[in-house]
């Protein structure tokens, strides 16, 4: 049977591959990725908390306290020199806190040190693991197996499906699959990209519907309301020139009286 899934590779060379060392191979070259990627991975995520590390070694959480004596100890008035005499007095208690304070920072910083030790050293093995992995990817690709473009995470899954489930027979063949369902992919993008663009104008052109709408019904109300006002006007000067018509009827009536 091992025979009957012979697949020949796309290596100009005509080798000949079973399908189990086919897989097998795909198998190796995506372990070396995933490796690879995930202590790229690491060294970036790290790089924040060095950072920050380092800033906390520059940082110090106390400040040394120091008092100038007075000049002109003499001409001070005396509340001054009891002021300066207990400050004086109180110098050893201080000196005791100081020291204290010094120890204690001396911990913390030994503490980031040592953080920042272990995050270097874990970022340098990483940078050698990175570049073992690449290194043995390159020469995975140099045996000419697959070629450069498809020797990806996701183009191998796809081809290693393939042929699992025999839709492939051929390592040429699940890769001109994998290149038509790729084709296809960007074909139905394309789609729903304008399809989207379509509904994004359509709902453009709604919303300017209804603001011109809106526009026009608001300067219908406002026309109405002129209108009305302009009729307004007009009837309560025809019932004003009605009032004086009759106002100055009734005057000359009673001034030929």
């Amino acid at each position: 049977m091992e025979s009957s899934f012979a697949i020949q590779s796309i290596v100009h060379n005509g080798n000949i591959m079973t399908k189990k060392e086919l897989l097998i191979y795909f198998s190796e070259v995506m372990h070396i990725l995933s490796d690879m990627e995930k202590a790229e991975q690491r060294i970036f995520n790290r790089r924040p908390q060095i950072s920050a590390l380092k800033l906390e070694l520059k940082r110090r959480t106390f400040s040394m306290p120091y008092k100038a004596p007075p000049s002109g100890l003499a001409a001070l008035s005396p509340k001054k020199k009891r002021e300066y005499q207990n400050w004086l007095a109180n110098a050893p208690q201080r000196e005791a806190e100081l020291r204290a304070k010094e120890a204690e920072e001396d911990l913390r910083i030994k503490a980031v040190e040592e953080k920042l030790s272990v995050l270097e050293k874990q970022q340098e093995d990483d940078a050698i693991l990175a570049v073992s992995k690449e290194t043995e990817y390159v020469n995975k690709l140099d045996e000419g197996i697959l070629p450069d473009e498809y020797a990806k995470q996701k183009p191998m899954k796809a081809i290693i499906q393939y042929l699992i489930t025999n839709r492939a027979h051929t390592l040429t063949d699940a890769i001109n699959l994998y290149c038509q369902e790729q084709h296809w992919e960007r074909l139905e993008k394309i789609a729903l990209d304008q399809k989207s663009a379509l509904l994004e104008s359509q709902q453009r052109m709604e919303f300017q519907q209804k603001q011109h709408m809106a526009q026009m019904r608001a300067m219908q109300r406002q026309q109405a309301e002129e209108l009305q006002e302009s009729i307004d006007a007009t009837r309560r000067a025809a019932e004003d020139a009605k009032f004086y018509a009759e106002m100055n009827f009734l005057f000359t009536v009673f001034e030929k009286d």
